[in-house]
């Protein structure tokens, strides 16, 4: 069944999140700001595997297709700008076996085509890397060469190698380096995984909700310079509106 949300934002748009669609196709979340009205379109309109996209700051102009096979069934579906154009480019990893593929946008990043409203062929850009039952994530951890990917370990291994941190760097054109451990005990079963720039160094941090603390915590590994040069901040959040920096 497809799914959407709209969130009102303070300066009177709408930020709209939405899900397309059924539970056998593709699952790309899309987000567009205006005055829309948001509706979601019927099941039997999203073929499998299709990824459809809005143009961008435009509410009025009608969903386009830009893709006709990416990102299906059980895969796990990203958006990043993986070759550092400024154009995104939609990334899905693939588990078994474990393939990364990126389909690249040809929207107009810096030296593409101007107008063309399509991504390209998805191609391998790395194998074995975030296996079935880790979480897979992407950002731009080293804060050179566009998106890479991270792989949360979890329970996968045992051990030493218990809730680890992989990233594979993007190569800035055509694919990822190696995989290379950058935390040894991040993010176990039962959490919450995501990666965001949390301290504005345009480096992306870890973070992981806690859901079995009380009250709520956030951690949060700023500071991605290198893997020994970490640092890490305990925030958590008291009543709502309260917040104190442990």
């Amino acid at each position: 069944m497809s799914t959407q949300t709209c969130l009102s934002k303070a300066s009177g748009s709408v930020s709209m999140r939405r899900r397309l669609g059924t539970t056998r196709s593709a699952a790309l979340f899309l987000l567009i700001t205006g005055s829309i009205t948001c509706s979601a379109p019927p099941d039997d309109e999203e073929p499998i595997g299709q990824t459809r996209e809005p143009l961008a700051c435009d509410p009025m102009n009608t969903r386009e297709k830009w893709n006709d096979w990416f990102c299906i069934n059980n895969e796990d579906c990203a958006v990043g700008d993986a070759n550092n154009d400024t154009a995104a480019d939609i990334i899905t990893f693939v588990k078994n076996p474990p393939v990364v593929y990126v389909a690249l946008s040809n929207a107009g990043g810096l030296g593409g085509p101007t107008g063309t409203k399509s991504f390209g062929s998805g191609l391998p850009w790395s194998d074995n890397f975030c296996v079935t039952g880790q979480t897979c994530a992407v950002g731009n951890i080293d804060g050179t060469n566009g998106t890479d990917l991270v792989a949360f370990v979890r329970n996968t291994q045992s051990g030493v190698g218990l809730n680890d941190v992989y990233v594979a760097r993007s190569n800035g054109s055509s694919g990822f380096l190696g995989a290379q451990k950058w935390h040894d005990s991040f993010c176990a079963l039962g959490q919450d995984c995501f990666v965001a720039d949390v301290n504005a160094d345009q480096k992306d941090d870890l973070i992981a909700f806690v859901r079995t603390r009380r009250p709520a915590v956030a951690q949060v590994m700023c500071g991605w310079r290198s893997p020994r040069e970490q640092r890490s901040v305990l925030l958590r959040t008291g009543s709502v509106g309260r917040t104190t920096t442990v």
